[in-house]
């Protein structure tokens, strides 16, 4: 039609020329068409099922902020963690706890082990029957150092305020933890009644409060520093019957270097210094020594790598945020890469404590040694027994000192823990309280009825007063009106009332 228009058209017309320009244009999008059609929408529509899975992209990483913050970035900085989805705190707090539990045991067993093998050695009588073989109204250099460091913690007056803080602070953190523990009991009583009164409240509906995540988070934290106060607590009690036992020990260091080694007895006898046992003896015993410091130094080095709460909540959160938000279920990731560090630790205390016991195997066998070269000297069991008490004075005045004051330590940190407990557990119960309160509501609540409209009564629909002479009857409005109309010649009718609307 465009075709033929255009053939009728005069020839170098306007029209003529738009006219072919349009059918010339019209053909082309035509040609396109059947191109597409030939090519494009042959094709079948794949399915879903055939269509290769999507696999998941990071789009942004969380990062913690740089150091050197202003204080408005800090506080935004701060922020993070409780951004962090509840799974993703609950887990970073569950590997925070098992962080400060690991150091924990592992202080534990430095402990122990160290003491089991100064018992070993004291079984021995080591190592005060090599010193009492050294020259005659001189201690040796190892107890020397042992006085001098058990005297510069401060004697047993140190020793007995130490252990008087420790025992307040125990009393401090008892009672905040029974407070906390009676504040979260309450709020689980309350759920358990409000289950048992109400069959139609489930436990997922009750589960479904917001606080519930809060309250299970704050009763597992406490149920942690809880188990952590009772293992101080027997701690602190063997410490305590330590400094009983070795009181009049302890107390005797308390005097001058020179006063000591004046009331050391005389030797009378021949020194077994010639002996190879002696020497492989003390060589041993030095050994030991420097064991048992490098096993301390461990603790040590583990416990300041340990990470507070907030750091663990900033970094590894980020970490497990990029993860998914949980540690993966085959122990990998960046959960496991962050303990690596403290079962590192642990390994390398087992190492060390492997070498302890071969040690203390090579003692035993070189003692037996000695034992068969002693001489019976006249004093010697008296001057043996003298340097056996300045030395296990003083290594209980170090090692109670030290003991005290971990716990002392401790006993701060778990009571602001305990506390902070307490006060969540006050938070959470007034807002649980809250939300049973409307959850009970809601359910007691009838459920909503629909009615159709009633028809609206006919006085609503009456004329308006102002139709009826302002409320007044239809012959007094009909007599007012020829009164003020008398004289007019009855040129206009009276009003009337229209009829009422439908």
């Amino acid at each position: 039609l465009m075709r033929r228009a255009a053939a009728a058209a005069p020839d170098g017309s306007p029209e003529r020329r738009s006219l072919e320009d349009e059918s010339s244009s019209l053909s082309q999008r035509t040609r396109q068409a059947e191109q597409d059609n030939a090519t494009i929408y042959q094709d079948p529509v794949p399915s879903a099922g055939a269509l290769p899975r999507l696999e998941p992209k990071l789009f942004v990483k969380p990062i913690r902020p740089e150091d050197g913050l202003s204080s408005a970035q800090a506080a935004y900085a701060d922020a993070f963690p409780a951004l962090l989805p509840a799974a993703t705190a609950a887990a970073v707090t569950q590997f925070h706890g098992e962080v400060h539990a690991k150091l924990h045991d592992l202080s534990t067993r430095t402990t122990s082990d160290a003491e089991k093998a100064q018992k070993a050695l004291a079984e021995l009588e080591l190592p005060q029957a090599l010193e009492a073989c050294e020259a005659d109204k001189r201690l040796p250099a190892r107890l020397v150092r042992a006085i001098a460091k058990a005297q510069a913690t401060g004697g047993v007056g140190v020793l007995e305020e130490l252990l008087s803080a420790c025992t307040a602070l125990e009393k401090e953190a008892v009672g905040a933890a029974t407070m906390a523990n009676e504040v979260l009991k309450a709020e689980e009583e309350k759920d358990a009644a409000l289950l048992s009164d109400e069959p139609r409240l489930t436990r997922p509906l009750l589960h479904a409060l917001k606080t519930t995540q809060p309250l299970v988070i704050t009763r597992s934290q406490l149920d942690t520093n809880r188990e952590r106060l009772e293992t101080a607590l027997e701690v602190t009690a063997k410490l305590r019957s330590r400094h009983e036992s070795s009181l009049r020990e302890m107390g005797g260091l308390d005097a001058p270097l020179e006063e000591l080694e004046a009331r050391l007895p005389h030797l009378d006898g021949t020194p077994l210094e010639a002996e190879p046992c002696v020497e492989a003896l003390r060589a041993l015993l030095d050994q030991l020594e420097q064991l048992k410091a490098e096993a301390a130094a461990k603790v040590e080095a583990g416990r300041i790598r340990a990470p507070s709460r907030a750091e663990a909540l900033a970094e590894l959160g980020a970490a497990l945020l990029c993860e998914g938000g949980s540690p993966p279920a085959d122990g990998s990731g960046a959960a496991a890469a962050a303990m690596a560090p403290f079962d590192e630790v642990v390994s390398e205390y087992d190492a060390l404590q492997r070498r302890r016991e071969a040690l203390l195997a090579a003692v035993a066998e070189q003692h037996a040694l000695f034992v068969v070269a002693r001489h019976a000297e006249e004093n010697y069991a008296e001057r043996q027994e003298y340097l056996g008490s300045l030395s296990h004075g003083a290594d209980e005045m170090c090692a109670i000192h030290e003991g005290l004051t971990e716990g002392h330590r401790f006993y701060k940190v778990v009571l602001t823990e305990l506390r902070k407990a307490s006060e969540k557990g006050a938070e959470i119960a007034d807002l649980r309280e809250a939300e049973r309160a409307t959850l009970l509501r809601r359910m007691n609540e009838p459920p909503p009825t629909f009615t159709q409209a009633t028809a609206q009564p006919a006085a609503a629909h009456a004329a308006p007063s102002s139709y009826a002479g302002g409320g007044a009857s239809l012959a007094e409005a009909r007599a007012a009106w020829q009164a003020s109309h008398a004289g007019a010649g009855g040129a206009s009718p009276p009003p009337t009332v229209p009829a009422a609307r439908p």
